[in-house]
């Protein structure tokens, strides 16, 4: 083997390992962001493995037995943090968000494809194999999931919006249902000649835009969003009555299951139950 051929496999493995290291950074910020959809903040450690993985990877792709070459690291950086900003969108839209972090969050089925672009013109300025597979593999991923979602996305369950739901849609879009839906870009409402439906969510697919739609628009929440409550309400409950913790609906949710025989209110967000802390019943005993 000579020494270029040598050379040659070396950079392929080591652009192999680089791409190993995005996809394991990938994964581990994916899983950080459980926590901002359940509006809370990820632990210290998890985010600091998260950041360290991100470091190596920039790392990587930018030293070599040639020292630093700071168009990779300034490249790899920024392309590796616009892009986990645009995976991030959808996540911290669920709370009330900017108004650029909801514009990703609606266009989060295809938004890291933009990088495409600015992806191939690196590529090609940039003889770094190593970038060029992180590159590749981030983007690779963002097709697979673009995919995904229009794949398993079309045959989503139908919720039909009935009375108030349909009443508040058609208020807020002025009667047009079509020109609303196109200017807010709100790829869950299906219409047709004889009825308005709601695509609902699955575990497969990438959840809505959820305060958008309800906070900036002025939409009630979607039926099957209030449906996935109420049976996790239900859930909970009963988790909560076979330890005998004594729990109880209070607020909002109180409020429709009295004035709405058991439903939730149009517009809930949230399910709000209360549980009595006891020297038995205490919060490490619950978690």
């Amino acid at each position: 083997m000579t020494g270029t051929d040598a050379s040659a496999y070396v950079g392929i493995f080591t652009a192999a390992v680089a791409s190993a290291l995005y996809v394991a950074t990938y994964r581990s910020f994916v899983y950080l962001l459980r926590y901002p959809r359940n509006w809370t903040s990820p632990s210290l450690p998890e985010t600091l493995a998260t950041g360290a993985l991100a470091v190596l990877v920039v790392a990587l792709v930018s030293l070599s037995a040639n020292g630093l070459d700071i168009a990779s690291l300034v490249v790899s950086s920024v392309f590796i943090a616009a892009l986990l900003s645009i995976i991030a969108a959808p996540a911290y839209a669920f709370r009330p968000a900017s108004r650029p972090v909801e514009f990703l969050a609606k266009h989060g089925d295809y938004a890291g494809l933009w990088l495409l672009g600015p992806a191939i013109v690196a590529g090609l300025i940039i003889p770094n194999i190593k970038l060029q597979a992180v590159m590749l593999t981030a983007m690779a991923i963002e097709a697979i999931w673009f995919a995904r979602q229009r794949m398993f996305g079309q045959g989503r369950q139908l919720y039909p919006l009935k009375d108030r739901d349909l009443s508040v849609l058609k208020t807020q879009a002025k009667d047009d249902l079509k020109a609303f839906r196109r200017r807010h870009h709100i790829r869950e409402l299906v219409l047709s000649n004889d009825a308005v439906s709601w695509r609902g969510c699955e575990k497969t697919t990438a959840p809505c835009p959820f305060n958008l739609y309800v906070n900036r628009l002025g939409l009630n929440t979607a039926p099957c969003c209030r449906e996935h409550m109420k049976d996790l309400s239900h859930y909970v409950a009963g988790a909560l009555s076979k330890m005998g913790a004594v729990h109880w609906l209070e607020g909002g949710s109180l409020l429709g299951a009295i004035r709405e025989n058991g439903a939730l209110l149009d517009w809930e967000d949230d399910v709000d139950i209360s549980v009595l802390l006891t020297a038995d019943m205490t919060w490490d005993k619950l978690t």
